[in-house]
């Protein structure tokens, strides 16, 4: 064998040697997320406020007072910060338009021995809001469909629908992009799913324990939710393949689908004394503890559509903080 020849197919066999390590690392590599920066606090304290939430675009941040007092915004960038409203229990599970331009909340209203309920809307940008339904009892939270051309929620255990006026110009159908309408609802304690041909379905896990704080995936293929144990769950719609995440609460989903945050606390029997923000994997086999101060009690996280941050509040003093996340390979 000729001496070039044997140098050729000594190069050939190291280029293999190496192609097979590398392809070995890939097989092998991890992929995991760690904290890339913060907490940060995103305001300053001078208002208690709660459950922040992203809104769909990620340009914005909702937010609520104490005891679901009041709706104020802020831009990611905290130059905008405005309150919307200063109503009672305006801030219980509201909702974001699909587009990023309104929030809808439910009233409540007392009336002589009951208490009277309706939707109103909010646009954020000219911070007018209107009225889409009068006051009855029985009305049930909002959720955006048809392109955010209607609002449906329950009423007295049966599916109402009404407009949501968009009469102005800047809300133009063509902007919209059409999607499915799966939503969730609730009434009465149980937990139902709309698929938006006026079809009602009851998803039922356990006849004898509600479930809290359900969300739908990204892919409206499954549902996270906690149950009075203070344990999360995840399982598909049809209730098959349902997996003990183990304890927390008010779970949300990471926007791939592949991860859900929450927190898990701990109270005195009369208030919480200690909480921490927790991240994990669907299937429960990763977890990630992303908070652990003493001086601190972390709750009611939620994810940013571009799945790069975490937004938080912090029950004592109401100051809002934010997360910053990076995905590492690891062989």
């Amino acid at each position: 064998m000729k001496f070039h020849t044997k140098i050729r197919l000594a190069v050939e066999c190291i280029n293999a040697l190496v192609l097979l390590v590398f392809t070995s690392v890939a097989l092998y590599a991890e992929e995991i997320i760690q904290i890339k920066n913060g907490p940060t606090p995103m305001t300053a304290g001078n208002y208690r406020l709660f459950h922040p939430t992203w809104s769909p675009d990620g340009k914005f941040i909702a937010m609520t007072g104490e005891n679901y007092r009041g709706i104020w915004i802020m831009d990611f960038n905290g130059i905008i910060f405005q309150q919307l409203s200063d109503e009672e229990r305006i801030g219980y599970r509201f909702c974001w338009s699909t587009d990023s331009r309104e929030v809808a909340c439910r009233l409540i209203k007392s009336a002589p021995h009951q208490r009277l309920k309706a939707i109103k809307i909010f646009d954020i940008q000219t911070g007018l809001n209107r009225l889409v339904t009068d006051y009855r009892s029985g009305t049930g939270f909002p959720a955006w469909i048809e392109n955010d051309q209607k609002i449906c929620f329950m009423e007295n255990e049966k599916l109402r629908i009404v407009n949501t006026e968009r009469n102005s110009k800047k809300f133009r159908q063509e902007d919209s992009k059409t999607t499915e309408d799966v939503i969730l609802l609730e009434t009465n304690g149980r937990l139902l799913l709309y698929t938006g041909e006026k079809e009602i379905q009851t998803i039922v896990v356990n006849p004898e324990s509600r479930l809290l704080n359900a969300r739908l995936s990204p892919n409206k293929q499954k549902l996270t939710f906690e149950m009075a144990n203070a344990r999360i769950y995840v399982m598909n719609l049809d209730g098959t393949e349902m997996i003990d995440l183990g304890p927390g609460s008010h779970p949300k989903w990471a926007p791939d689908g592949e991860n859900i945050v929450y927190y898990i606390s701990t109270d005195n029997g009369e208030r919480i004394i200690e909480a921490d923000i927790f991240m994990t994997d669907i299937r429960g086999e990763q977890k990630y503890q992303l908070t652990q101060t003493d001086d601190r009690i972390e709750m009611h996280p939620d994810w940013s559509p571009d799945g790069n941050k975490i937004i938080f509040d912090e029950y004592e003093t109401g100051i809002i903080y934010l997360i910053e996340l990076e995905k590492i390979i690891v062989p």
